[in-house]
């Protein structure tokens, strides 16, 4: 590729990045997450994040106590709409119910914008294609964490996996819809 071209495709590439985050910034709720970086650092701190597509390298962080991690693989199947939807509509009713009104949930996408969302500011969640991040990691670390980092959801694309951090989230597991967490591979960091 010639260096003009190179130039070219990147300013376009640039411009279509800031039209689809100005996009996600009009949404309802959601906001630039301010000092990504030091919310990325006391993440990486706090869970020894450790990115890696290699299976040895994995779960990717130091699962705390409690949490569980179930296996995801079964929902790029033939129910994908089906599933993606539950699992959409039980992240958006666990911040209903555990982030009090005023307090945001920190929105994390690895080497991408991350984001503050307000639960209580009328998002609607009618698909997974309409969250700015959605639930479902299709190809990166998505993470959703209280403001204070004890619990939330770690979404890894590449092991497959969604870990439920922090005693509330833990909690809510009860209500979980079972289609999407039907597989449990660990509590608490081991292996069941």
């Amino acid at each position: 590729m010639e260096t003009d071209d190179f130039k070219i495709a990147f300013e376009k590439l640039t411009e279509l990045l800031k039209r689809q985050q100005a996009e996600h910034l009009a949404k309802p709720g959601w906001s630039k997450l301010e000092n990504d970086d030091g919310v990325w650092e006391n993440f990486s701190k706090i869970f020894k994040f450790r990115p890696s597509t290699q299976a040895k390298d994995w779960p990717g962080i130091v699962e705390p106590k409690p949490s569980r991690t179930f296996s995801i693989s079964h929902i790029y199947g033939p129910n994908f709409d089906k599933l993606t939807k539950e699992l959409s509509l039980f992240y958006s009713a666990c911040f209903a119910n555990i982030i009090p009104v005023g307090q945001t949930i920190n929105v994390l996408d690895w080497q991408h914008p991350c984001f503050a969302f307000d639960p209580h500011a009328g998002f609607k969640f009618q698909s997974m294609e309409e969250w700015p991040i959605p639930p479902l990691p299709n190809g990166d670390y998505y993470i959703f964490m209280t403001e204070d980092l004890s619990g939330g959801f770690f979404g890894h694309p590449w092991e497959q996996t969604i870990c439920v951090m922090g005693e509330t989230f833990v909690s809510h597991l009860e209500n979980a819809p079972h289609d999407v967490f039907s597989k449990l591979i660990r509590s608490d960091g081991v292996e069941v």
